[in-house]
């Protein structure tokens, strides 16, 4: 919640019925779509807007009101906080690495294609080993039948001594 709070963390005022507009001084964050939010008893609302940054890293956005904006301290004072429109409520975002089967490409995650593969998040992807296994892109490998590995996190593959023992599979372990 966007507001004023005391020592104990306790709120002491909220801004309500605020309009305004997102902005970063990050020239690595782009900030595209709707960049304008509404605040709500303290609770600001973003919709439609795009943030990228390469994963794995933060960014601070502002909150810039459109109007010179107070708010009434609820304690039972009657002193005024005023946010102006230069200045306005900070907060950090922290961008994701990249989940399993992603690769880290450019600052962004891309999921491995088909005939490519990857057990490990922002790892480049792999070419597939046609001769053992088919790779459905993500952490899809498939091993092929006569073939095995000791379980799904790894891509360290075995010939079966008896070729009807290892059937192929995802699950070839």
């Amino acid at each position: 919640m966007i507001g004023v709070y005391d020592g104990d963390d306790q709120i002491v005022a909220s801004m309500s019925g605020l309009v305004g507009r997102l902005r970063t001084s990050d020239p690595q964050l782009t900030m595209t779509g709707i960049t304008k939010y509404t605040a709500v008893n303290g609770t600001i609302t973003v919709n439609e807007t795009v943030f990228k940054k390469t994963a794995n890293t933060e960014a601070s956005i502002e909150f810039i009101p459109d109007m010179i904006a107070s708010a009434v301290l609820t304690s039972g004072w009657y002193d005024t906080i005023t946010l102006d429109t230069e200045n306005g409520p900070t907060t950090n975002v922290t961008f994701e690495n990249c989940s399993l089967g992603q690769e880290l490409a450019s600052g962004v995650c891309k999921t491995c294609p088909i005939n490519f593969y990857t057990l490990e998040s922002a790892a480049p992807c792999k070419t597939c080993p046609h001769t053992v296994a088919y790779c459905g892109g993500s952490t899809n490998l498939t091993l092929v039948p006569g073939y095995w590995r000791k379980n799904a996190t790894t891509d360290d593959y075995y010939k079966c001594l008896a070729f009807e023992a290892c059937p192929g599979g995802l699950d070839a372990w």
